[in-house]
């Protein structure tokens, strides 16, 4: 499916053109902090879906409690503008691949390959939102985490209000 707006104005679009190093390390660290409250051991290999122009993806890649990111977007454009956010800030990312991926098809990866699976503002473009969180399910090993984080502007709200039935529906189809 073609973007809306053009990949490479996103960050001047949405007032995100300012980057700051600290501030994304430090949402990285909350993200991951809350994650740790949740069972998620350190050192482990993370998947982000949808990076976008990178604004977890940078903080993420600065993070030693990763061990291996896969950074994702069906974009080749945000891929390429992550990397060099990366460059230019001076991160060193040898731990950190990246891939061209369709979050509906993450069942492509190995089962447990990875420990934390994390999009932002990717949930809503997922057209069958129940085949894509079986497909997590069966890539995350036990214990593994699913974290979503989606826009809260009127629109959205619905996605807020059906979030709250994602553990029912794993349950209700076995995982």
């Amino acid at each position: 499916r073609a973007y809306h707006h053009d990949e490479s104005d996103y960050d001047r679009q949405y007032n995100l053109d300012t980057f700051h190093l600290e501030q994304v390390s430090m949402e990285a660290q909350h993200i991951l902090a809350l994650c740790h409250d949740h069972g998620l051991p350190k050192s482990v290999p993370v998947l982000e879906i949808g990076c976008g122009t990178g604004r977890i993806s940078v903080g993420l890649a600065t993070h030693p409690d990763i061990s291996r990111l896969l950074i994702t977007d069906p974009s080749p454009v945000f891929c390429r503008i992550v990397q060099r956010k990366l460059q230019s800030s001076g991160v060193k990312a040898n731990h950190v691949d990246f891939g061209v991926l369709l979050a509906e098809d993450v069942a492509l990866l190995p089962a447990g390959s990875v420990s934390l699976i994390i999009l932002r503002s990717v949930l809503h473009h997922i057209l069958n939102v129940d085949e894509f969180l079986a497909a997590c399910a069966k890539v995350l090993p036990s214990g593994g985490l699913l974290m979503c984080e989606e826009p809260y502007y009127e629109g959205y709200m619905m996605m807020g209000f059906l979030a709250q039935f994602i553990a029912d529906l794993l349950a209700a189809t076995g995982y």
